[in-house]
C-alpha cells in the first residue's frame, strides 16, 4: 500500500511540473502575440484570424532576446498571408517577413528542426522553404 502512495505522489509531482511548465510557455507565447498586435494592425491582418506557433529558443532567432512567431492569418480583404516574426518584449516586432505561399507556415516544425541542425535563424529557413516550394511549383 505504501508503494501505491509513493507512486501516486511521484505522478502528482511530475504532472504538476509538466503542467506549470506548459502554462508558462503558453503565457510567454501569448505575450509575444500581444507584442505583435501593432504589426498585425499596421499590415492589415485581422488578429483574431491568426493561427501561430511561438518559439523561445535563442538558437532560432537573429535578434538576441527575441521570440519567433510563425503563423498565418487573413488580411482585411480576405486574402490569406503567412508570416514569420521576431518579437522582443517591450519592442514589438523587430523583424517580420511574409511567406509565399502562406501555407508554408504550417511546416514550422520541420523548419525549426532544420534551423537547429544548420544553426541558422528560423526566419531564414522558412524563407528558403518558401522559395524552394515556389520553384518546384513554377519550374
Amino acid at each position: 500500500m505504501m508503494l501505491f502512495f509513493i507512486g501516486a505522489a511521484v505522478v502528482l509531482i511530475f504532472w504538476f511540473f509538466i503542467s506549470t511548465r506548459s502554462k508558462r510557455k503558453a503565457y510567454e507565447a501569448f505575450n509575444a502575440l500581444d507584442e505583435a498586435e501593432l504589426w498585425f494592425s499596421d499590415e492589415g491582418i485581422i488578429s483574431s484570424s491568426v493561427f501561430f506557433s511561438a518559439y523561445d529558443d535563442p538558437v532560432l532567432v537573429r535578434n538576441f532576446g527575441a521570440s519567433v512567431i510563425v503563423g498565418s492569418g487573413d488580411k482585411a480583404d480576405g486574402s490569406p498571408v503567412g508570416f514569420v516574426l521576431e518579437v522582443a518584449k517591450g519592442s514589438g516586432v523587430i523583424e517580420g517577413v511574409y511567406l509565399e505561399p502562406y501555407g508554408i507556415a504550417s511546416d514550422h516544425r520541420t523548419g525549426s528542426q532544420i534551423a537547429k541542425m544548420k544553426n541558422v535563424p528560423l526566419i531564414e529557413v522558412m524563407l528558403e522553404m518558401a522559395d524552394q516550394h515556389r520553384s518546384e511549383d513554377w519550374g
